[in-house]
Order: C-alpha cells, then structure tokens, then sequence
C-alpha cells in the first residue's frame, strides 16, 4: 500500500502549541501517527526563538506555512 501524503495542520493541535515543549511533543506524535506532512500558522509557539527551533528538529516536513 502507498504511503498517505496527508498534511496535518499543526492549528488542529491548538492547545499543544502554546508552550514550545508540547508543540515539539505534538509533531513527534503525529509523525509516530504516519503523518509526514504539516501546516501551519503563525502560532505562539513560534513567537520565540525555541519555538522555530522546534521545526528545525521537526520529524515532520513543514509544506504549508499560511497567514494567520
């Protein structure tokens, strides 16, 4: 069977997104789920620099990145 190229948006996991240790926590659950694919918004998680350096280590590939 192929692999599913579902893109999670990381928004869906709005309260995991407030503090960069949950957020990390959020994208390495859901590439243990088989998500490989993200999204994402402006969030808090990423108004400071530990945030962005979450996606740095992400498991997941950011595709998407919208407006908020």
């Amino acid at each position: 069977m192929a692999q599913s190229e579902l893109e999670y948006n990381l928004a869906g996991g709005l309260l995991l997104t407030i503090r960069e240790g949950d957020f990390g926590h959020l994208q390495e659950d859901l590439f243990n789920s088989g998500y490989r694919y993200g999204c994402l918004l402006p969030f808090r998680a990423l108004t400071r620099k530990e945030g962005i350096e979450t996606l740095k280590n992400s498991p997941l590939q950011i595709v998407h990145i919208e407006e908020a």
